[in-house]
């Protein structure tokens, strides 16, 4: 066994401190553009001589390019900044502001003005879906009231490739309502979890997928379930910006049987596999769905 001194080591971080300070600028220059802005500063005033690199306006502009995902080098930098008389401190202050502005930890709410609204409910379903490359949806549906309707709020995109036409018919939140198909509909529930599944892609549809999982079945948040069902959400591509719109899209439920297995040998029954529960959290981890 090998036994360090505490003055031994002072020696040998005092060592290793030289040799980094012994390393040309460019060295410097390469190992602080890979941090974050907030180490970056720090890094900056770890010492004198590495404290220059915040007195070259082409640093501060080699910044700005890396995190606006621009490609420049030094030398078309160099020139930016020279042509518009730009100081080293007005670069580092456009890159700490356009830093901050990346990270600013807040939240603001903004009222949707949407085309139409939907019966108000407590202990509602609620997830997001894809419905084709360009086409995202906010998904309502059960809760306490008598209404197992689906409810689908369509996505505005910001930057869409389609048609003029079809981008300004798609510029505002609509709502949809879409009954599901008789004999494929799902019992009342309210507080249970809807769980978003990759949409599936066929020759003429594209299917949006959700997994429902338990819920209070009776009012008065008693009698738990422990039900698992399937929600699928299909729209045609024909029926795209079509002169129907989208009234060719359907929905229906599928219970979900869950075998029992024990040491991976199937035991033949159709066996819950988790406690009843409502008021939960669902969500898919990879290929598992997971229950908490």
């Amino acid at each position: 066994h090998y036994f360090i001194t505490i003055s031994q080591k002072q020696k040998i971080i005092e060592g290793l401190t030289m040799i980094f300070l012994d390393l040309p600028q460019d060295a410097w220059r390469s190992i602080a553009t890979h941090l974050s802005p907030p180490d970056i500063l720090s890094f900056l005033s770890v010492n004198p001589k590495i404290h220059e690199l915040s007195t070259s306006s082409s640093y501060w502009g080699l910044l700005l390019c890396r995190d606006r995902d621009e490609e420049c080098d030094s030398s078309s930098t160099n020139n930016t900044n020279h042509n518009h008389n730009c100081a080293e401190n007005d670069v580092r202050k456009q890159f700490m502001i356009q830093s901050y502005k990346r990270y600013i930890p807040c939240v603001k709410w903004m009222r949707l003005d949407c085309n139409d609204t939907i019966p108000a409910r407590e202990g509602h379903l609620s997830c997001v879906i894809e419905l084709g490359l360009e086409e995202k949806r906010i998904v309502v549906t059960g809760g306490f009231i008598d209404d197992d309707r689906i409810y689908t709020l369509r996505i505005p995109l910001r930057h869409s490739q389609r048609q003029q036409q079809r981008r300004q018919q798609r510029s505002r939140w609509e709502w949809n309502m879409i009954p599901p198909e008789a004999g494929h509909r799902a019992p009342f529930v309210y507080g249970a979890s809807l769980t978003t599944l990759p949409t599936v892609e066929t020759d003429d549809a594209y299917i949006g997928r959700a997994l429902q999982f338990g819920g209070f079945r009776s009012g008065g948040y008693c009698n738990e379930s422990n039900e698992l069902w399937l929600l699928s959400i299909k729209r045609p591509k024909e029926a795209f910006g079509g002169p129907n719109g989208y009234s060719e899209t359907i929905a229906y439920w599928e219970k979900i049987e869950i075998i029992e297995t024990r040491s991976g040998v199937c035991s033949g029954n159709t066996l819950p596999m988790a406690t009843p529960r409502a008021y939960h959290t669902a969500t898919l981890l990879q290929e598992r769905y997971l229950v908490v």
